[in-house]
């Protein structure tokens, strides 16, 4: 999308787009990781985990699917509750 089209974009329709996107990505990881479990190649799975630790010393430790749209950075880890969240926000937005 270039500067002009960008700054006379609604901020609903840019939700939208977002919304779009952020969903097809979500959608493309979930795929990939059955597709991979289908293929029993679970080294690939086990790569693109993130690993959360407990934080507070009575939790838990565990990893979980990073949906993040910015994978090569590990401190924009997004877990699926997240991505859940973002896609109702961003879907709120759309119908403002």
């Amino acid at each position: 999308m270039d500067l002009k089209t960008l700054m006379n974009t609604r901020p609903e329709e840019l939700a939208k787009v977002q919304y779009s996107a952020f969903k097809s990505h979500v959608i493309s990881i979930l795929e990939q990781t059955i597709q991979n479990i289908y293929d029993e190649n679970y080294v690939s799975i086990l790569d693109k985990l993130v690993y959360s630790p407990a934080g507070d010393g009575y939790g838990c430790d565990n990893h979980f699917i990073n949906f993040s749209y910015d994978q090569d950075n590990i401190d924009n880890a997004i877990d699926l509750y997240e991505a859940v969240e973002k896609l109702q926000s961003l879907k709120i937005q759309m119908t403002r």
